[in-house]
């Protein structure tokens, strides 16, 4: 038995070094496992990717992973895929890169379909080979799985790459650099007998690709400066209501919760709680003053507030226990029966309650000190970030930004407003200096916020875990308490 599994083995070596396959097992030969390492090695270097699941090896290499039907090497089976990939499923919508297909679709599915024809017929031709003869192909070698994912990638990605943008051109370019690198003959060396070679099908590929790589580039060059600021203004538009949502959850600990799905709508709650004198927390007051801004209300068409009156007047009945009554429910008798007055129940006494809340700080910070402690019940904030000046500051210092970016919008529309009167050459020279210094404002902006949230994201995370452990539940009900009944601006709300 030993001897007869050591033949067996030497014969599957042998097998292997002549570069055949064992008819037993259908393992690999010495030649298409190093085929496959060559071709896992470009991929990772040309495309800087994850392997896909088509190439993905055993350890040892002696089969791939993933088995190749007969119908995969049909080219009708593919043209009916991609047909249905860039039709949308027949609801009219191309989604590739994140935007609606355009033109640039019609434009790459020629080479799409080209691309599937020339690799469909070099796998047929090869399983349709004599055997010994001209060397007949299996359906899972190397040369059926590189072509394989080639196929897949043109339709699962190129077939929908339809924004012809920058990220769309690299993909596209670094896809052509791992054809060419696959065209090694030592690697895929060409049969005796073989009319159509694995490099001439790859020639053709890379062909192909080096033609939608110019069309993407025509259609990147061809894209106005109008269409560019537009999708860049969408683009701030969606930040600024982002940040605005963020910062009227983050951080905030409130019984009134801002109403924020658009900006009008978080304007007009933040005059509605003004006027009526509601809300009187620190942390509203930086609503307040980032909706009060002149960029914002001039970007959102915001009407100007009415100032809130001095004061208003409150009705004096009724706020303690009245002599000879027994409490709320006779209180509530008293009110519904107003022939029915109790002793030293005055119903048309009023008196004045001063409610104003204070003007606009230079330093939103300073919302938070005990100077206004008499005149806002509390901070709208959890203690332990109020306590923090970092996180304090980095908070108020977002509210600032909602204007800053509001100021960034209108620059940005007033220059797609003159890209459409005079077209781009207006945005060249003086004009085009100014406009860079935008898009660089806009950048360090971006930049800025990014650090700014992810301090406070950071901050909100390691308060939330310290809640939760049982440890610090008493302390943190004791002081949630003492906040409510002490009030204060410089303490957490209620």
């Amino acid at each position: 038995a030993d001897e007869g599994s050591g033949s067996m083995a030497s014969y599957s070596e042998v097998l292997r070094r002549l570069s055949f396959r064992n008819p037993l097992t259908g393992h690999y030969s010495t030649a298409e496992a190093n085929q496959m390492r060559f071709v896992h090695s470009q991929f990772r270097a040309q495309l800087r990717g994850n392997l896909p699941e088509i190439l993905t090896m055993k350890p040892d290499f002696s089969l791939p992973v993933t088995e190749i039907k007969a119908s995969e090497i049909d080219d009708r089976v593919w043209h009916n895929r991609l047909r249905a990939c860039t039709e949308g499923g027949g609801r009219g919508e191309r989604r590739g890169c994140g935007i609606e297909m355009q033109h640039q679709g019609s434009n790459l599915a020629e080479h799409c379909r080209a691309i599937i024809d020339c690799t469909c017929e070099y796998q047929q031709s090869r399983v349709k080979r004599t055997p010994l003869v001209q060397g007949k192909g299996y359906l899972n070698d190397p040369s059926s799985l590189v072509l394989q994912e080639i196929r897949q990638w043109v339709v699962e990605y190129l077939s929908r790459a339809h924004d012809a943008s920058s990220s769309c051109l690299e993909t596209t370019v670094a896809r052509r650099r791992y054809v060419e690198a696959l065209m090694n003959f030592e690697q895929f060396p060409p049969g005796n007998l073989s009319e159509i070679t694995m490099i001439q099908t790859l020639a053709q590929v890379r062909s192909h690709l080096n033609e939608c790589v110019a069309k993407i580039k025509r259609r990147i060059a061809g894209t106005t400066t109008q269409q560019r600021l537009g999708a860049l203004i969408s683009m701030a538009e969606k930040m600024l209501l982002s940040l605005a949502q963020y910062l009227c959850l983050a951080t905030r600990d409130s019984a009134h919760a801002p109403r924020c799905t658009t900006m009008k709508e978080l304007a007009k709650w933040v005059d509605a709680m003004e006027s009526t004198g509601e809300v009187r927390e620190a942390s509203f007051l930086l609503l307040r003053d980032a909706t009060r801004a002149d960029a914002i209300r001039r970007l959102y068409n915001l009407p100007r507030p009415t100032p809130p009156s001095s004061n208003r007047k409150e009705r004096q009945g009724f706020q303690g226990d009245v002599k000879g009554y027994g409490g709320k429910d006779e209180k509530r008798r008293c009110h519904q029966q107003p022939d029915r007055q109790p002793p030293q129940c005055e119903l048309d006494e009023w008196i004045d309650i001063d409610f104003k809340l204070p003007a606009k700080e230079d330093d939103g910070r300073d919302y938070f000190s005990s100077r206004h402690a008499s005149s806002l019940e509390s901070a709208g904030m959890l203690e332990e970030f109020c306590r923090d000046p970092e996180i304090l500051g980095d908070f108020v210092e977002m509210h600032t930004s909602l204007e800053r970016m509001a100021e960034l919008l209108i620059a940005l529309k007033a220059a797609k407003s003159v890209s459409v009167l005079g077209g781009q050459l207006l945005l060249v020279g003086s004009a085009g200096r100014e406009m860079s210094q935008v898009l660089i404002a806009v950048e360090q902006l971006l930049n800025f916020l990014e650090v700014k949230m992810q301090r406070l994201d950071n901050a909100c995370d390691e308060t939330f875990v310290a809640l939760l452990s049982p440890s610090s539940s008493s302390s943190t009900a004791a002081a949630r308490s003492s906040t409510r009944g002490g009030g204060g601006g410089g303490g957490g709300g209620g």
